[in-house]
């Protein structure tokens, strides 16, 4: 297996399973009935056939975008209104926090469309297709940083494991939900987006509340 980091941080391989190795620790997940997995599932119950229909779109993994999703807004999703109203302090909108200013070239008319969970994670959607059509930014882990910061690569040796241009740990959070999503038979062939989590998880997911996790955004 090639495990790569184009920033010469820690090495991810993705495997053909889609699952994401890392160098020398194997497949990291969520811990299950943590908050952070009540988060993935209740996002996914509240967004999973947009989030698997602009996936489909724009031929990007469904696990992608529901990490990416439950890394922006998890922390809101006992509330489905809250998580599709988010807006950060700098301005980020939405369900994937899209910044009104990168959703310009993708024809809103308007930062208020952004409100629209539709047309906020098919814009989500395309800025992660972006930069992933650039085979240097070796998958989700790198795609992620870029679409957090705007870039790729950081020289700031204590910013976090990767060498990766992100807020704390972004990169790792996202391989930890992709991995949990596909593990769980969350996604995949055969899952029921409504039943995985219903009254085994029904309870909890209520009172889930997960520290909202940091903010920004440049251009992707």
């Amino acid at each position: 297996m090639d495990f790569q980091n184009p920033c010469g941080g820690k090495r991810w391989a993705i495997r053909p399973d889609g699952l994401i190795e890392v160098e020398g620790e194997g497949i990291p997940v969520v811990p299950p009935g943590s908050a952070a997995f009540l988060n993935m599932a209740q996002t996914w119950r509240n967004f999973g056939p947009l989030l698997a229909r602009a996936a489909s779109k724009y031929s990007l993994p469904t696990p992608w975008l529901l990490a990416v999703a439950t890394m922006e807004t998890g922390h809101l999703s006992a509330t489905p209104e809250k998580q599709a109203r988010a807006v950060s302090p700098v301005g980020a909108i939405g369900v994937m926090q899209i910044m009104p200013f990168n959703a310009k070239p993708f024809g809103l008319a308007s930062p208020d469309e952004l409100f629209d969970p539709v047309k906020n994670i098919d814009v989500g959607a395309q800025i992660l297709k972006k930069s992933n059509d650039n085979p240097r930014n070796g998958g989700l882990p790198g795609i992620s940083a870029m679409y957090n910061s705007g870039r790729l690569c950081t020289t700031d040796a204590g910013r976090n494991e990767w060498m990766l241009l992100a807020d704390a740990n972004y990169p790792r959070h996202v391989i930890e939900w992709n991995n949990t999503a596909i593990q769980s038979g969350m996604i995949g062939p055969g899952a029921s987006t409504l039943a995985l989590f219903g009254a085994a998880f029904g309870a909890s997911l209520a009172l889930v509340v997960m520290a909202p996790m940091r903010r920004r955004r440049a251009a992707a």
